[in-house]
């Protein structure tokens, strides 16, 4: 793994589990056993490296539902199987968009601007979803704002509780849909 697939790593699981606080390159760096330089060399500002993990994040969560395309059928599946997915890939831990939308007045306009477009795609692709399983354009509409905002809050109290049981009641949710 390069340095700064390794520096990603580390930050990315810093603020999931920390919040932005917890990103300090010196902290980071003597984590890794690096000099605080060879991040700056990576993400020359504190912002390079926030951009760069909603960015990454966004790749990793869409590539995971692109996945299912080819072999999941369109609908209540594949929404069971996005919280399936969310829940795996975070083990408790907060998602990357949700913690950088909390501390939002901490960010720069680009990255909410990032943090944005992962969640209006997020929301985009649930309501496609539902729209598969005969929604109204309306109700997907709604539905879809509901089932972001189910995920998003069960992370947080399942990382404050360090267990999945909220997760798990929104996929049960789904699932009566």
């Amino acid at each position: 793994m390069s340095t700064k697939d390794e520096i990603l790593k580390l930050a990315n699981r810093e603020l999931q589990e920390k919040g932005l606080h917890s990103l300090s390159f010196r902290e980071l760096a003597a984590s890794l056993g690096i000099k605080s330089s060879s991040i700056h060399y990576h993400f020359p500002q504190k912002d390079d490296l926030i951009q760069t993990l909603i960015t990454e994040y966004r790749k990793s969560v869409f590539g995971g539902l692109k996945q299912m395309e080819g072999t999941v059928q369109p609908g209540r599946e594949r929404l069971v199987l996005l919280v399936e997915m969310i829940g795996k890939s975070l083990e408790s831990r907060q998602c990357t968009a949700g913690v950088l939308a909390a501390e939002s007045a901490q960010i720069s306009e680009n990255a909410k601007d990032l943090v944005r477009a992962f969640f209006e795609e997020l929301m985009a692709w649930i309501k496609a979803e539902l729209s598969a399983m005969g929604k109204t354009d309306e109700d997907a509409q709604l539905l879809s704002s509901v089932i972001l905002s189910a995920i998003e809050g069960s992370l947080m109290l399942d990382c404050f509780n360090k267990r999945s049981e909220k997760l798990n009641h929104v996929k049960q949710y789904i699932k009566t849909l």
